[in-house]
Order: C-alpha cells, then structure tokens, then sequence
C-alpha cells in the first residue's frame, strides 16, 4: 500500500481549499478509491487495491501518450 496522506498534505500538493478537498476525498472514498485511517488526531487517505489499480491504468496512458 502506497503511503497516506493527511488532508493538510493533499490540500497543499493539489491547491485545493477545506471544502474542495472534502468533497474530493468523500466521493473518493465513496467510490472505493481510497479509505480514510484515523492516527492520533489526523486522518491519513491510503489508495484501495482498486484505487491504485485506477492510478495504473492512468500512468500506462500517460506513458503511451493517450
């Protein structure tokens, strides 16, 4: 499993406000992409099997220039 990341982590990398990345990451977890783990006061989002076979399939086109 890739390694989580805290909402203050994504938030940042993808320039996204409190409620934008809510929204995100509640249909992502909704849609089985991504499951939530509280640690101490924080919540990491870890990628499902599902989500990293999803992210794949994206790099794959990627690389082909799809």
């Amino acid at each position: 499993m890739v390694g989580g990341k805290s909402i203050e982590e994504i938030k940042e990398h993808f320039n996204l406000g409190d409620a934008e990345v809510k929204l995100h990451l509640d249909m992502l977890e909704n849609a089985l992409y991504v499951e939530s783990v509280k640690k101490g006061d924080e919540i990491y989002y870890y990628p499902t099997p599902r989500g990293e076979e999803y992210l794949e399939n994206v790099e794959k086109r990627e690389e082909k220039g799809s």
